[in-house]
């Protein structure tokens, strides 16, 4: 990875914009296969750049710029293979000048208890992890094994070195999730939030993020249809109303935007009449919240005689040829195929425990 340049001269901007920072990009692919995610299917194999490379271009990319952070981005930064040894030399050259080192969310291993050490002379902001799931069982589901322990331990260890709070990632709507999964998600928030009463002697921020759950192309749940908008209506109010503790907030994606990036995610060639149409009707910048206007694409599924539930909620057979079957990816049909197979195998195993505790 070390022969493809990273930017040495990225555009400065001459307003204050949200990420205001050098960002480099250490490694491209993930170790993991977590089911969910469609950037470790399409962005194989793992590629890794040298430390010294790393170091190198951050600081030419600092000296054309001024910029007085650089953040180090991959989809799993914990998981590069240097990773100490980056993060100290990071400090040692740029500690002296003034410049932090940022990460993006974090990744659960053994690895994020020594984050805080090693991470010591940066900037103690907030510690982004994503955990995207509380339980075991469904984290078996989601091809996502992480442990408890190591997220506690972790958040323990940056309450105790200056850490002021704590972001959490988190997913509803996944295929076979129970009122327990949501009710994990209350109990892991405000563990955390605990820990920092036992560490620093006063509750510190802790905020779960959650994100409803999209299935994505070349993903085994490219298959799976998405949840309703009542249920992710009524899961995002069942979190917020059984959140006990005032140090811990809950915040739940735009539920409209989730369901038109479904549709544009899901979609074949017959939804560009929809972009088109949307467009016409005066949809601009939809990524802003401040602009995103849903009736308009609604309005011009409506007008067009678009089946939205056909596309977005219906599950689909694995014999049905998807829109996206002519893209060739590393690891094809068949494997994915497989995949979903394994998923559905433990969607019946989480079905049959459950209806056992609820006998």
């Amino acid at each position: 990875f070390d022969d493809i340049p990273l930017p040495s001269h990225p555009i400065v901007s001459y307003v204050r914009t949200p990420h205001d920072r050098i960002a480099i990009e250490i490694m491209r692919g993930c170790p993991w296969q977590c089911r969910f995610c469609q950037s470790t299917v399409i962005k194989r194999p793992l590629r890794v750049r040298s430390v010294e490379t790393i170091v190198k271009s951050a600081l030419e990319a600092y000296r054309n710029t001024g910029y007085d952070e650089i953040s180090l981005l991959s989809l799993s930064t914990s998981d590069y293979p240097y990773f100490e040894e980056l993060v100290t030399r990071m400090h040692e050259v740029f500690g002296p000048l003034g410049v932090s080192v940022s990460l993006p969310s974090l990744r659960i291993n053994n690895q994020l208890r020594s984050l805080p050490r090693l991470m010591k002379g940066a900037r103690k902001g907030g510690l982004t992890l994503a955990p995207e799931v509380a339980r075991d069982d469904m984290r078996e589901q989601i091809r996502k094994k992480i442990k408890n322990e190591d997220l506690y331990e972790g958040c323990r260890e940056a309450f105790a070195n200056g850490w002021q709070k704590v972001k959490l990632y988190f997913m509803c709507g996944l295929p076979g999730e129970r009122r327990v999964d949501l009710d994990g998600i209350l109990e892991m928030s405000e563990t955390i939030a605990r820990i920092s009463k036992e560490v620093t002697g006063r509750y510190k921020e802790v905020t779960a993020s959650v994100s409803n759950f999209v299935p994505k192309p070349h993903t085994p749940y490219q298959w799976n249809g998405m949840a309703s908008r009542d249920y992710l209506r009524q899961a995002g109010e069942y979190l917020r109303r059984k959140v006990r503790l005032k140090a811990v907030t809950i915040k739940q994606h735009n539920i409209e935007c989730s369901m038109l990036e479904g549709l544009l995610t899901r979609g074949d060639r017959r939804i560009a009449a929809v972009l088109e149409r949307a467009w016409r009707k005066g949809a601009r910048l939809d990524g802003w919240s401040e602009s995103f206007r849903p009736q308009l694409w609604w309005d011009s599924v409506r007008e067009l005689g678009i089946d939205f539930d056909w596309y977005v909620h219906r599950d689909r057979p694995v014999t049905e040829v998807l829109p996206w079957d002519h893209v060739n990816v590393k690891k094809g049909r068949e494997f994915l195929e497989k995949e979903h197979g394994r998923s559905l195998v433990q969607l019946q195993v989480m079905a049959e425990a459950t209806g056992k505790a609820e006998g």
